[in-house]
C-alpha cells in the first residue's frame, strides 16, 4: 500500500491567488472612500468655523465678508486659500460669497489631491444648509 501525499496542486493555489487579489483590491477600494469621507468630514467642520467667522464678520461690518476670508475674518495667511501655499499642502481651497455661503473645494491640482482625479465641493450657507457635490455633503 502507497502512501499519497497530500498538498495543494497549483490549480488550486492560482486560484487562492486570484481570490486574494479580488479581495485586496475591493478592500482598497473601500479604505479609500473611507478616507475621503474623512476629510469630507474635517472640510465640513472648517466650514462651520467659517459660517461663525461670517457671522461675527456680519455683526461688525453689517454685511458678509467678500471673499478674502483669510484676511477679512482673521485666519492665519496661507491656510486653505490654495492648495499648495507657503510650502504647505493643503486637501480643499476654502472661498466665502458676499451672501454668507462658504465652499471648500477638494484640491485636484497641487495640495494633496484625491486618489481619483475628480474633485467636488461642499457649500453651508449662513442657514445652516448643505449642498454640494452629490454623495460628498
Amino acid at each position: 500500500m502507497t502512501r499519497l501525499k497530500k498538498a495543494f496542486t497549483l490549480l488550486e493555489l492560482v486560484i487562492v491567488i486570484v481570490v486574494v487579489g479580488v479581495l485586496a483590491t475591493l478592500g482598497l477600494q473601500s479604505y479609500q472612500v473611507t478616507i475621503e469621507k474623512s476629510r469630507g468630514a474635517e472640510a465640513k467642520a472648517n466650514l462651520g468655523l467659517l459660517r461663525k467667522l461670517q457671522f461675527g464678520y456680519y455683526l461688525e461690518y453689517n454685511k458678509y465678508s467678500s471673499g478674502g476670508i483669510i484676511t477679512d475674518l482673521g485666519l492665519p495667511a496661507g491656510i486653505g486659500y490654495d492648495c499648495s501655499a507657503s510650502g504647505e499642502e493643503y486637501y480643499f481651497k476654502y472661498r466665502c460669497s458676499t451672501t454668507g455661503t462658504c465652499y471648500a473645494y477638494r484640491c485636484t491640482t497641487g495640495g494633496k489631491p484625491p486618489s481619483s482625479s475628480t474633485g467636488y465641493v461642499i457649500y453651508l450657507s449662513t442657514a445652516g444648509v448643505w449642498s454640494g457635490t452629490a454623495g460628498y455633503y
